[in-house]
């Protein structure tokens, strides 16, 4: 009956120092999870004060004006019929520009025209199409080659 006694003594104390390691280990595991919130706060904070430094607000439409200057282009509106089509600027040196801000009234593909806008470097787009630039006005120089505005019915040759 010894032997028994002693197989239920141990057992038991066996039993008692394991879920005290559970206990501490719970702790530890709080300690980790309170360190990694701290960490994820941190890193939001980082995210946050970089956004400001960049001068972008939270809505990515929108990008502080004094980061551009003020262009004067000439060049060309064509139809692109990639991402579901959109509207692009193409100047006379061959750089492009997804233009926003446009009149749609000018928005017609072929049309030739001296453009003024600023830059915007820190716009994301999903033309993926040159540079953003926002249209402040707009003089049209040729539009004998231009088609309606709206979609155009473009032809292999019109590309």
């Amino acid at each position: 009956m010894s032997i028994s006694k002693l197989s239920i003594t141990s057992i038991l104390l066996l039993s008692a120092s394991l879920s005290g390691c559970s206990t501490e280990q719970a702790d530890k595991d709080e300690s980790m999870d309170s360190s990694a919130s701290q960490t994820n706060q941190q890193e939001s904070t980082a995210v946050i004060n970089a956004t400001k430094d960049l001068k972008l607000s939270n809505n990515m439409q929108k990008t502080s004006q004094d980061t551009s200057e003020l262009l004067v282009l000439e060049g060309q509106i064509l139809y692109q019929q990639m991402e579901g089509g959109f509207f692009g600027f193409i100047d006379e040196s061959g750089n492009k520009y997804t233009p926003i801000g446009m009149d749609k009234a000018n928005l017609r593909h072929g049309l030739v025209l001296q453009l003024t806008g600023m830059l915007l470097p820190n716009m994301i787009t999903t033309t993926q199409f040159g540079q953003v630039i926002k249209v402040e006005s707009v003089m049209i120089l040729d539009e004998s080659k231009a088609q309606e505005p709206g979609k155009p019915n473009l032809r292999d040759k019109d590309l």
